[in-house]
């Protein structure tokens, strides 16, 4: 018997497949609350004098509440790059977040909670004003 056949016997019989999902909003948080941060693969990118490819990860700053994004560039993923990163962001986007939600950093998974929280303590004077 074809699956189709199939589906459709379960579609009128049991009613199997025909409620549609539904969408959970997530509530917006303020303006510059929060900030999104993850490694994506950029693809490959000629490095040194002699142009030799490179795999480029781009650790991707995503502003929650406005989606704008910063993107920086590196051939690693270790957590002075990610740390350089992090400074650059904070000149791109004028100040700091108050809260910074990474999602998995290889960088970081190594350091103990208390040295993440060190790591992504930011004073407050720096912070993006809420508008």
């Amino acid at each position: 018997m074809p699956y189709r056949t199939l589906h459709r016997f379960c579609a009128a019989e049991l009613e199997f497949g025909g409620q549609q999902r539904k969408t959970v909003r997530v509530a917006d948080g303020e303006p510059g609350k929060e900030l999104q941060v993850d490694f994506g693969r950029m693809g490959l990118l000629g490095d040194g004098p002699e142009g030799r490819r490179r795999l480029c990860w781009g650790l991707i700053f995503t502003a929650c509440y406005s989606r704008h994004q910063f993107c920086w560039l590196s051939f690693r993923q270790t957590l002075p790059e990610v740390i350089e990163g992090f400074e650059q962001a904070w000149r791109f986007f004028g100040g700091v977040f108050a809260v910074v939600i990474p999602d998995s950093l290889k960088a970081t998974r190594r350091l103990k909670l208390k040295e993440r929280l060190l790591l992504l303590k930011l004073p407050v004077s720096k912070r993006l004003p809420v508008r």
